[in-house]
């Protein structure tokens, strides 16, 4: 019987933990908007404000960010050095499709970061300072529709956990 009792709590202890684990893609996917919030306020920064060449603009990004967006940053910073690319907006996307299995972005944020990289090339500060701004609203309007999603998935997944392996538990013994 004590057998049993330990069975029952480990699968149910696992099913819990493995609802969790689902419940965190939400999170990850938050860190990285955030993330890429601090990159394009970084951008208005030494881009717009300073006029910094792009190469080193990205690298200062991506020194100053954490995780698959300043990978991200990294990887354009080393692209715009070598010039290979036509435009600015052609370097970023190429940064983008080379880290795309690290960012947890959906959609949603990917147009987002493709329309960050379209908007490189304005020849105006002015131009590309409004469309950076325009682009942080975007990430703050997602970011609350996903903090209340990120709320309603992980009580959704942590319950259905629990309740899988007690329906586990029951079909079993």
């Amino acid at each position: 019987m004590t057998v049993k009792f330990f069975g029952a709590a480990a699968i149910i202890l696992s099913s819990w933990i493995i609802g969790v684990m689902l419940s965190m893609k939400s999170r990850f996917r938050l860190d990285d908007l955030e993330e890429l919030k601090k990159a394009v306020t970084f951008f208005l920064n030494d881009a717009v404000n300073v006029s910094m060449p792009l190469s080193e603009v990205f690298g200062d990004i991506a020194k100053r960010t954490n995780g698959a967006v300043s990978m991200v940053f990294e990887d354009a910073g080393k692209l715009a050095e070598m010039k290979n690319e036509k435009c600015a907006g052609d370097v970023f996307k190429k940064a983008v499709d080379k880290n795309l299995r690290e960012l947890y972005f959906e959609a949603d944020d990917m147009d987002c970061l493709y329309s960050f990289a379209a908007n490189l090339d304005c020849a105006y500060k002015a131009q590309q300072r409004d469309n950076a701004q325009l682009l942080l609203e975007n990430i703050r309007l997602i970011q609350i529709n996903l903090n209340d999603k990120a709320l309603k998935e992980r009580r959704l997944y942590n319950s259905a956990g629990i309740l899988c392996g007690i329906l586990t538990c029951v079909i079993l013994f």
